[in-house]
């Protein structure tokens, strides 16, 4: 008989997988690593997520070691229901897993680890079960419960010939029944802590230390319902225990179900813990070099990037690339996606989320547009007037430079003196006495009829860019003399 691991156990092992794997920074104490690995074994037990947890992968299975004072009830071992021993206890067992998969689950830690239902952050609440239900409370026998619906459909499996009310009822029997051989469990139980059932008001709730997680073995026979594909571990008669699902399980073994995304992340050898960085413009320069080597060196391991990290940014054993928007133009697709698959043995992988905007769904509708890689050349427009005067006021900067080479050494000298700055002046007057020589090398490099346009006729262009000039060396100077 392979081991299973009870609570305790599996919360000791998953501790110290913590602690060796470095899951978690080295300064987490013992107590915190107790405490997250009890809180991570429950987020297992009660998953919102079913079918993509272990036991719905094919992987493990949950099931209860029953206590030597649990009697099956002579009910499910007689006709109309003359089951097995072993058939009546696995039925026991789906009713009661009924209650797990509700969240009517007592939290039970070690004494260290002081544990609360919120800290779980499940979506549904902890639940309570009873006959009768009431509001707040489940019903444990209620004809439109789960519980109920398979012992209707177990029954008509068993002898097809009942009518339906008549199932009902028989299962409505055979439910109160087993609830009530549990109750009587309970009550020959040693201590209060050794109950299947923990009391909550006038209400139950599992113990969970009764259960128990086995890992399921290649080899080891497990079923699959031919009608909602959904794994599980045990099968009477073939009934389905997914509620009002009328497909039949058949049974087959873990190696031969269909392979499922996760699990086969389960069985990759991932890294214990996930380190992501942001790395954007607002990153100091230093520290950007310090993100890209941790990346490079696989110490952080995903990176949030703006567009900036598209441009001068070699990693050369880049893998996946995510994009949270689709690109402006297949040139910057091209720009963010061909840094991964660089290497010959691995090939890249970039995926491109489209949000609902105009842009985002044209181009999830019409991919090829983009995947062609078409890319529309640069141009540029010499007769934009903004550029025209910014090439002005470049071009009289840089006369300015060529004369007084040395004030450009350090600020100080460019302003002659930070007490008391005249570089202001100085500059107004170079482009007085320069308005010629310069106007004469724009004419130079503009269009004829943008020399017009521009104000070089009429001197306009050249006052234009002196006075901008001017004005922004001032404020300089200004906050200079206020520091």
């Amino acid at each position: 008989m392979r081991c299973a691991g009870s609570p305790q156990d599996l919360a000791i092992g998953l501790r110290d997988i913590y602690r060796h794997g470095k899951v978690f920074p080295s300064a987490t104490s013992d107590l915190q690593l107790r405490r997250e690995a009890w809180l991570a074994l429950y987020r297992e037990f009660l998953t919102d997520e079913p079918r993509i947890s272990l036991e719905g992968v094919g992987l493990a299975r949950w099931f209860i070691r029953w206590p030597d004072w649990f009697q099956v009830p002579e009910l499910l071992r007689n006709s109309p229901w003359s089951l097995s021993e072993q058939e009546a206890r696995d039925i026991i067992f789906v009713l009661l897993d009924t209650m797990r998969t509700a969240r009517a689950v007592e939290l039970h830690g070690d004494k260290t680890a002081m544990l609360n239902w919120n800290d779980l952050r499940l979506q549904a609440a902890q639940m309570r079960f009873r006959i009768g239900g009431q509001k707040g409370v489940r019903s444990w026998d209620g004809t439109s419960g789960k519980r109920v619906r398979f012992l209707a459909k177990l029954l008509t499996r068993i002898q097809p010939t009942p009518a339906e009310q008549e199932a009902m009822n028989s299962a409505v029997n055979a439910a109160r029944t087993v609830w009530a051989a549990l109750r009587q469990c309970d009550q020959r139980a040693p201590t209060s802590s050794d109950r299947l059932l923990i009391p909550v008001d006038d209400a139950r709730r599992l113990n969970p230390d009764w259960w128990r997680l086995q890992f399921v073995r290649e080899s080891d026979a497990i079923f699959q319902c031919e009608t909602c594909g959904r794994i599980q571990g045990v099968s009477v008669h073939g009934v389905c225990t997914r509620h009002r699902c009328p497909g039949s399980l058949l049974e087959t073994r873990r190696q031969e179900l269909e392979p499922n995304h996760y699990r086969l992340l389960y069985e990759a050898d991932l890294p214990g813990s996930l380190r992501v960085e942001e790395h954007t413009a607002q990153l100091d320069k230093e520290k950007a070099r310090e993100f890209q080597r941790a990346f490079r060196d696989g110490q952080i391991h995903v990176l949030s990037c703006s567009t900036t990290f598209e441009l001068g940014v070699d990693l050369g054993d880049l893998d996946t690339i995510f994009l949270r928007n689709v690109p402006p133009e297949a040139s910057n697709y091209a720009q963010r996606v061909r840094r991964a698959g660089r290497r010959s043995v691995y090939p890249g992988f970039a995926i491109t989320y489209c949000r609902r905007g105009p842009h985002d769904l044209y181009h999830f509708s019409e991919p090829q547009r983009m995947l062609s890689g078409r890319v529309q050349p640069p141009a540029l427009a010499i007769r934009n007037k903004k550029i025209i005067t910014r090439h002005i006021a470049a071009v009289a900067l840089s006369l300015f430079f060529r004369v007084f080479r040395d004030r450009f050494l350090t600020v100080e000298r460019l302003f002659d003196s930070l007490n008391s700055p005249d570089g202001v002046s100085d500059l107004k007057e170079f482009l007085l006495h320069n308005r010629s020589r310069i106007e004469g090398t724009i004419r130079s490099i503009l269009p004829e009829e943008m020399a017009t346009q521009s104000g070089l006729a009429d001197g306009g262009c050249s006052n234009a860019v002196s006075g901008c000039l001017v004005r922004n060396m001032s404020l300089l100077s200004l906050r200079l003399t206020e520091v």
